[in-house]
C-alpha cells in the first residue's frame, strides 16, 4: 500500500523506502530513517514513519533547495563525456 506524505518535515520515528521521483527524477526509492527530512507529496513504498510535521522554510531557503534539485536533475540528464 502506497501512502503519500502530507507535509514536509523530519522523521521522528520509524524508517521507510520513499519514492522521491517527482522531486529528483530518480527511479530508486530512497531509504529514510529517524532525523531524515521528508518532502510532502512523496510516497512511502515500504515501512512506516511518524513525520515531525511541517518544516517551515523561508522563500529564500525554498528556492535555494529547488535550484539545487534542478542542478542535480540537469547533471543526471547530461550524457557522460567518456
Amino acid at each position: 500500500m502506497e501512502i503519500k506524505i502530507p507535509t514536509d518535515g523530519k522523521i521522528k520515528e520509524g524508517a521507510a523506502k520513499i519514492d522521491e521521483a517527482m522531486i529528483s527524477g530518480e527511479a530508486e526509492a530512497v531509504k529514510k530513517k529517524d532525523g531524515d527530512e521528508v518532502i510532502g507529496g512523496t510516497i512511502i513504498l515500504d515501512g512506516s514513519i511518524k513525520n515531525g510535521g511541517i518544516k517551515s522554510w523561508s522563500t529564500k531557503q525554498y528556492y535555494r533547495k529547488l535550484l539545487n534539485w534542478l542542478k542535480l536533475l540537469k547533471a543526471k540528464s547530461q550524457p557522460s563525456k567518456n
